[in-house]
């Protein structure tokens, strides 16, 4: 739901709020893996058509957010980092329960992202 807030936010500049991040699904919208996978691909899609029709890619506007105005810059950095410290936390709790994670993150897709050092924080 990150990447979708996003979007609401940099192309519609509504409020980027906990209530589009933490979004409730609808019953029955996403049942099976691939239904998540898909509507994954159509959030990629959309953020690669709206980062390639972006005329300005300063990203300087500022965004309202729950936690005080931001720059565009800023919600895209957060954006990309927050879901990847999900996705560092759910290649963990597969590995303990011994299921290697497909396509793991490396260092350098995390390179230059403000992650925490730890897993859990």
């Amino acid at each position: 739901m990150i990447g979708e807030a996003h979007l609401k936010c940099a192309i519609d500049n509504t409020e980027y709020s906990t209530a589009l991040t933490e979004r409730t699904l609808n019953e029955g919208e996403f049942i099976t893996g691939e239904e998540i996978a898909e509507f994954g691909d159509e959030v990629i899609r959309r953020l690669e058509l709206w980062w390639n029709e972006l005329a300005d890619k300063s990203c300087t506007r500022m965004i309202k957010t729950y936690f005080g105005p931001i720059s565009l810059h800023q919600l895209l950095e957060r954006s990309t980092w927050h879901p990847a410290q999900h996705a560092r936390q759910i290649m963990a709790v597969l590995e303990r329960f011994g299921i290697e994670p497909v396509g793991r993150l490396t260092s350098q897709d995390l390179a230059g992202l403000p992650l925490p050092e730890r897993l859990w924080e």
